[in-house]
């Protein structure tokens, strides 16, 4: 899933994309931190996340984001 993230305001981001996610997905991060996140999984896993039956609200990940393991 390719799904663009926007920035929101100065260390928030949030993608849309109503034909494959289930609720939005935000991330809460600094530019520096989230041009990190674009190099590993962690953006994918976060919107693999946005898709789960039953998730309510939002997907939301915190500055510490990081690629999950297992």
């Amino acid at each position: 899933m390719q799904v663009e993230f926007r920035k929101m305001d100065d260390y928030r981001f949030a993608a849309f994309d109503q034909s494959t996610m289930n609720v939005p997905a935000e991330v809460f991060a600094s530019d520096l931190i989230m041009e990190s996140a674009r190099h590993d999984n962690s953006l994918q896993q976060l919107l693999n996340l946005t898709t789960l039956p039953g998730i309510v609200g939002r997907a939301i990940a915190m500055p510490d984001v990081h690629q999950g393991y297992g």
